[in-house]
């Protein structure tokens, strides 16, 4: 009795290779092609766009107007309810912010900040009843709060901004009219050294209370020289 290991096993037989037509090389010729062109084209080199600054409205800026946008109505609507409000002297200018998809924005005084805050909200065709950011920033010649609002009934944004001072960077606290301003308040108070009059409890909140100095002003220096 042999066992199964001795036994040989007939070799199968050899297929023949089909050459399919759509694999040949004739057939496969226009998408090569096809290819080539593509991977030129990706290869070349398009001509770098100028940067876009953001634009004012030519009313406000006292200059020719800017490019049509679709939230120029807005601008419009937003500036005339202020004006007819607060007077025209509590603006230093209104444009449509280009590279922050055309969003409305009202620049400030200092001294009109809270009030034009308050116009925002509480009136009946703005309506902003919610701050989704607010920061501060350092410019070396001054600081600036920036601001964003939307109203969720008219479902409109719009963006504010106040210049202040570095030597004394001071202004008014939005937490009484939007709760969700006190955490971001604290945060530009402890890196930037912002101060909210107003405030319920202005602390900081990265870093301690024994902490020299706030790390995102321009004019830092680490208390520590390796750092």
């Amino acid at each position: 009795m042999t066992s199964w290991r001795s036994k040989k096993r007939k070799p199968r037989p050899r297929q023949k290779r089909v050459r399919r037509p759509w694999r040949s090389s004739k057939a496969m010729l226009p998408t090569m092609r096809r290819n080539k062109r593509r991977s030129r084209r990706r290869k070349r080199k398009r001509p770098r766009l100028p940067g876009r600054r953001p634009q004012p409205l030519g009313r406000m800026a006292g200059g020719e107007a800017s490019a049509s946008s679709p939230n120029d109505p807005l601008l419009e609507k937003y500036v005339r309810i202020i004006h007819e409000h607060l007077g025209s002297d509590v603006l230093e200018d209104a444009y449509i912010n280009r590279l922050a998809k055309d969003v409305p924005t009202l620049v400030v005084k200092k001294e009109a900040y809270y009030k034009v805050a308050e116009l925002l909200k509480g009136h009946e065709q703005l309506q902003f009843d919610y701050l989704s950011e607010l920061h501060g920033t350092d410019f070396q010649t001054h600081m600036e709060v920036y601001v964003h609002l939307y109203s969720y009934p008219n479902r409109q944004p719009v963006a504010l901004k106040v210049k202040i001072e570095r030597d004394n960077p001071e202004v008014d606290s939005l937490v009484p009219l939007w709760p969700g301003a006190n955490w971001p308040e604290c945060e530009a108070y402890d890196l930037l050294g912002i101060r909210f009059r107003g405030h319920p409890n202005l602390i900081r909140i990265f870093l301690g209370e024994q902490w020299v100095g706030h790390p995102l002003r321009k004019d830092y220096e680490p208390y520590d020289a390796e750092v």
